[in-house]
């Protein structure tokens, strides 16, 4: 499979689909370089969005072969306690309120389980546990007992692996928006599903990104911007009926869909969400054109304001550095003055599977806190001129004691969104 502009929809895959127009070309943001050279010299590929005038789901222009963006991936849900503590409050909800039957083996399947974090707390509740995970270096750290096939998922290997109506729980968590072939992915998980069970997934959500101008949660693994609408809408087709749908706060905003294979009476949360939907996106999707092209607008405002800020800082002789490289930093750092990459001096992450390496784009290498201490200590000037931008700022609140408690650099950070701020913690 090859790398080339889409031309039908990925969810209801009409052809019927109007392009915005690409805001940027950016390299894939999780692919992580070993060298300078390499990292400098990084492909890149067109950032754009698309409206489908058939259903109105929001994706990409662009498809990029999925074994390039996810065989070998450099996220670790488990790295976040933040996270590690939402899937845990997840996995509970799920058994308490949408186990029936508890005198029979219970099943769960995570689709996309990345390092087993959400499949960890399900074994701690006695379920049996299996997942789905295509990149072939995060299979060592998941616990063995979980039964983990590393491969993509789709109907074909359902089949071969005899999983059809196995379930009584699915989960996709941040991978129902990762696959461009979303018809394929439903199918998969109707067919997994025990004639009772529920699929539930989490996705960034298209309202709060458009907005607030959200443009950093936009990057090549993520193809899909969903929103209720046209899943309540098309879902049916694949065999799954949305009956529940809630929001939650993790990516900046996200919602959370319940689907069965049964017809169930939808809930109010899944109401008030759709009829929300309606005011803000309108009846059609030519009116979800405008909000996107608003999007557009917006977005090219918080480029703007952050690049002068950041280029501000640069004649005073501030050294720029950045903490956390989430794949949102690669958006911001292919949108804003090549002088501002340039400029920063290293990339603190403390995830083992991204240090010693360069984010796309930049010559700024990953470090751990550790070594990002001993540079503070060992160059007075850098640590009393030193600015800290936070690129994973949706989880800036939790990162904050983190950053009290090390004292890196000189306490002065920059927040890019949802408008770009500076802000000094000691």
């Amino acid at each position: 499979m090859t790398n080339y502009p889409i031309t039908n929809c990925a969810l209801c895959t009409s052809p019927n689909i109007q392009t915005q127009g690409d805001f940027i070309n950016s390299p894939l943001a999780n692919n992580l370089y070993a060298n300078i050279l390499e990292s400098m010299s990084a492909a890149k590929y067109p950032l754009g969005l698309v409206v489908c005038m058939d259903c109105g789901h929001v994706q990409l222009s662009f498809e990029v072969n999925p074994v390039r963006l996810f065989q070998n991936y450099t996220y670790k849900s488990g790295i976040s306690s933040s996270f590690k503590q939402h899937f845990s409050q997840l996995a509970k909800k799920l058994d308490t309120h949408y186990i029936n039957d508890r005198d029979k083996c219970l099943s769960v399947l995570d689709v996309g389980c990345n390092d087993g974090c959400l499949l960890d707390s399900f074994l701690e509740l006695g379920y049996q546990t299996f997942g789905f995970e295509p990149a072939k270096n995060l299979m060592p750290e998941i616990n063995s007992a979980h039964t983990v096939i590393n491969d993509f998922f789709d109907i074909e290997k359902v089949a071969y692996h005899s999983l059809t109506n196995k379930f009584e729980l699915i989960t996709a968590n941040n991978v129902f928006a990762h696959t461009r072939n979303l018809s394929g992915f439903a199918l998969a998980a109707s067919n997994c599903l025990s004639e009772d069970g529920i699929f539930v997934f989490e996705v960034q959500y298209l309202k709060p990104l458009i907005e607030q101008g959200l443009f950093d949660m936009i990057y090549h693994e993520h193809t899909s911007y969903h929103h209720l609408m046209p899943l309540v809408k098309i879902l049916p087709k694949y065999g799954l009926n949305v009956f529940d749908a809630e929001l939650i706060f993790t990516h900046g905003g996200s919602l959370r869909v319940y689907c069965s294979k049964d017809e169930r009476q939808i809930s109010q949360s899944a109401l008030e969400i759709l009829s929300s939907e309606k005011r803000f996106f309108g009846d059609n999707p030519s009116e979800l054109v405008k909000k996107v092209q608003e999007f557009y607008f917006n977005a090219k405002q918080n480029i703007d304001e952050l690049d002068s800020l950041l280029m501000s800082l640069i004649p005073s002789k501030n050294m720029l550095w950045a903490y956390t490289s989430p794949a949102k930093a690669t958006t911001w750092i292919s949108a804003l003055s090549p002088m501002i990459s340039a400029s920063i001096q290293f990339i603190i992450d403390d995830s083992d599977l991204k240090q010693n390496q360069f984010l796309p784009g930049t010559s700024a290498p990953i470090i751990s806190s550790s070594k990002a201490e001993n540079i503070f200590s060992d160059h007075e000037n850098f640590l009393n001129n030193s600015v800290g931008i936070i690129f994973a700022w949706n989880i800036f609140d939790s990162l904050r004691d983190k950053l009290i408690e090390h004292r890196l650099g000189s306490g002065r950070f920059i927040v890019p969104m949802p408008r770009p701020r500076m802000i000094q913690l000691f």
